[in-house]
């Protein structure tokens, strides 16, 4: 008697069906990825390193600081004047002037007229070094990789300044093809609108900002050279001023206490009139 074999028929999957196409693709591709795989596996292992890291500041190249009248991007030349030499002159004639009187009438009294002399000069003579002001140049902000547009501010620090503060500034970076202006002057005192430095090399981070968000960050050096300079002060004093009162004015200069003697008078000579008008 032959024996009976059930044959299973299976119902093919037409969503995981493989079409003839996709078997002689694989085909191809599975030896070029073994291949490769054997590939990687030779390459030699690379150690780790962290000064290969990259950093969240980075050097920037294409970032920098315009300073005015100077051709080099961050680099510039400051002056410090020194004052060892002064010169005292004197204004001759003399000033006349009024004093306020509200009380006078309107061309109640003539003002003699002003004398105006020739400036003599008093004394010259040496005098210990002092520094005179402190020297500060207009400065401006520019990045070729990102270029100002609507919104954008840019917050500039210098580290490099220790204490307790680091000295910032934080400007408009929305219009043209650089920042709004600013001042870089060394030893300054810490504002919006100066950015102090030293003498020297300064490492200056930056941010560009659009409120919250930072759109580019990065690094970059400035080199500011001091020049000493002396220089030679020349000062002028005024001449003499003599102010001249006011002829209607009280003699009393509390006015309200003179306000209220009067009307006591007043009061005063109207009772004595009552008075005598009786008898």
């Amino acid at each position: 008697m032959p024996i009976f074999k059930p044959r299973l028929r299976v119902q093919p999957n037409p969503r995981s069906a493989q079409t003839p196409g996709m078997i002689v693709t694989t085909a191809l591709l599975l030896p070029l990825a073994l291949s490769w795989h054997q590939s990687a596996l030779a390459r030699p292992a690379l150690a780790f390193n962290p000064a290969n890291m990259p950093s969240g500041n980075t050097t920037s190249a294409t970032a920098g600081i315009e300073f005015d009248s100077s051709p080099t991007l961050n680099q510039t030349s400051l002056v410090q004047k020194w004052v060892n030499y002064e010169k005292i002159y004197q204004q001759t004639g003399v000033t006349y002037r009024r004093s306020r009187c509200r009380h006078r009438p309107k061309y109640s009294y003539h003002t003699p007229r002003s004398i105006y002399g020739s400036t003599v000069l008093v004394s010259a003579h040496d005098v210990t070094p002092y520094r005179r002001g402190k020297p500060r140049i207009k400065a401006f902000f520019s990045s070729s990789t990102t270029p100002p547009a609507p919104g954008l501010r840019v917050v500039i620090q210098n580290p490099t300044i220790g204490g307790g503060t680091i000295p910032y500034t934080d400007r408009e970076y929305e219009a043209g093809r650089r920042s709004e202006k600013f001042f870089v002057s060394p030893e300054h005192k810490h504002q919006s609108k100066y950015l102090a430095v030293r003498p020297g090399k300064n490492l200056l981070t930056y941010q560009i900002k659009r409120g919250r968000q930072v759109i580019e960050s990065g690094e970059f050096p400035i080199v500011i050279d001091i020049q000493n300079r002396q220089v030679t002060r020349t000062i002028v004093r005024p001449r003499e001023v003599i102010h001249i009162p006011c002829p209607h004015r009280y003699d009393r200069d509390d006015r309200r206490y003179d306000r209220r003697g009067r009307r006591y008078e007043r009061r005063r000579r109207r009772y004595e009139r009552r008075r005598w008008h009786r008898y």
